[in-house]
């Protein structure tokens, strides 16, 4: 089971939730880096910093400004691994 993906994908109303589960007391911030498909970020203004631990935490991206593409999520805790994932926005 993946510890962090996104739902609706693809994007298609220009909105989407990132959903990540949080395995440490540690974390306390998840920050989100949005790259486009040549590795370019173009969003790092999504955060979360009211985690719950061991529970899955969500972070709301809405009004999305980008062109249709492939894009790349790094979900980034402060403490722990980051992830990534694959995201397609549809226009």
């Amino acid at each position: 089971k993946a510890k962090a993906y996104n739902y609706p994908n693809p994007i298609l109303e220009g909105n989407t939730t990132f959903r990540f589960y949080i395995d440490n007391l540690e974390t306390d911030l998840v920050q989100i880096n949005i790259y486009n498909a040549s590795g370019h970020l173009v969003n790092d203004n999504l955060f979360h910093d009211n985690i719950v631990s061991y529970e899955y935490n969500e972070i709301q991206w809405n009004d999305i400004q980008l062109n249709a593409g492939l894009y790349f999520a790094e979900i980034k805790p402060n403490k722990g691994e980051s992830e990534l994932i694959k995201l397609v926005l549809i226009k």
